[in-house]
């Protein structure tokens, strides 16, 4: 959840984790125009809200840590 004051609201944006093989094949929609593949770490550090960065330590504590291999993480943006 965040705060616009331009709007006076807040927004709540929800998060999406799935399993995917290697290097999947991305297709953008028009909501997004680029996008990385990054580790955890590297993409926790990226992040600028906080909770987008609870977010990437959920999906690391309880989806990488039961077993499933610590692959890349899918970070959509506007460059």
């Amino acid at each position: 959840m965040f705060y616009l004051g331009a709007d006076d609201s807040a927004n709540l944006s929800p998060v999406f984790a799935v399993e995917a093989a290697g290097q999947a094949a991305v297709t953008l929609s028009t909501e997004h125009t680029a996008f990385e593949w990054l580790d955890g770490e590297e993409a926790f550090f990226r992040l600028v809200w906080p909770g987008q960065r609870n977010a990437i330590q959920c999906v690391t504590d309880f989806i990488v840590r039961d077993g499933l291999s610590r692959e890349l993480l899918l970070i959509p943006y506007h460059p």
